[in-house]
């Protein structure tokens, strides 16, 4: 139900063309983006989709920088970011290691005009928590977090996220996190389109249940999180929602964060471009 890594990578380098590259003084024809990326099948499918897209907007890559997960050789990455002369860096990371290559630019003074963490370490109060004010300025490729602007949705999704935002605070003293918003509109999706549509077919089963849920058609905004529903039928995107809900977000301030892109959801506008440090 929610963005798979390629939706990830692909908003990473739309952002990238269409809002970074202005505010860096930057063209298709002329932006030098570097993708730097751990070695496995989800951090690899976040930096291929990024790939092709830049690809598809006519954007050469500066470099492609993988990294063995287990074992990071930092000094070479580093050395090879450099040598990319990169505008904007986008990231395919996992949690520890995300966290550590911001530190590993840092410790070697390294300078880009943006960096979009498009996976995991950037996405998670952690990442804020850990690097404090060097966090700030980063961009994060996400599923909506609890700062997205809900005023966008349509009013009676707007009504389904307002009153699960209650019960959540009621239950937990904070706002919903990214984890329970996305998990709450799949559970939606289920309860109220996909098992009523199976139901009036006659049976509740397995087979049923499938059928149902390949013919479910939401345009986007008809779910708590913005999103739509439409589960791909391509053989290399199989059971992907089509229709998944993903921002971009950016640390702002020490454990702060507003969505800043697309605007229907922002919550606040892209700043510290280019990057602070």
């Amino acid at each position: 139900m929610g963005a798979d890594g390629a939706r990830l990578g692909t908003n990473s380098a739309v952002f990238a063309v269409d809002e970074l590259a202005p505010r860096l003084g930057r063209t298709a024809a002329n932006l030098r983006v570097t993708l730097v990326a751990a070695h496995d099948a989800y951090a690899d499918s976040v930096a291929g989709a990024a790939e092709r897209t830049l690809l598809g907007r006519g954007i050469r890559l500066a470099a492609r920088i993988p990294y063995e997960l287990s074992r990071p050789d930092w000094p070479e990455v580093i050395d090879r970011l450099v040598a990319s002369r990169a505008d904007v860096v986008i990231l395919a990371s996992h949690i520890a290691d995300g966290e550590e290559f911001r530190r590993a630019m840092l410790a070697a003074g390294v300078r880009v005009g943006a960096l979009v963490g498009s996976t995991m370490a950037q996405c998670i109060p952690d990442f804020g928590n850990d690097l404090g004010a060097d966090a700030i300025g980063v961009f994060a490729s996400d599923r909506p977090p609890s700062f997205f602007n809900a005023g966008a949705l349509r009013p009676a999704p707007r009504a389904i996220y307002d009153r699960f935002a209650a019960a959540w605070r009621v239950r937990t003293g904070g706002e919903p996190t990214e984890e329970g918003i996305s998990g709450f509109a799949a559970a939606w999706a289920l309860f109220r389109e996909v098992l009523p549509a199976a139901a009036r077919s006659g049976s509740i089963d397995p087979e049923t249940i499938s059928a149902a849920a390949r013919v479910a058609d939401l345009p986007d905004g008809s779910l708590p999180n913005g999103a739509g529903l439409r589960f791909s039928s391509d053989p290399a995107r199989l059971g992907q929602n089509e229709r998944s809900a993903a921002v971009i977000w950016q640390w702002q301030g020490i454990r702060k964060s507003v969505t800043v892109w697309p605007a229907v959801l922002a919550s606040g506008t892209i700043g510290f471009v280019p990057l602070p440090r």
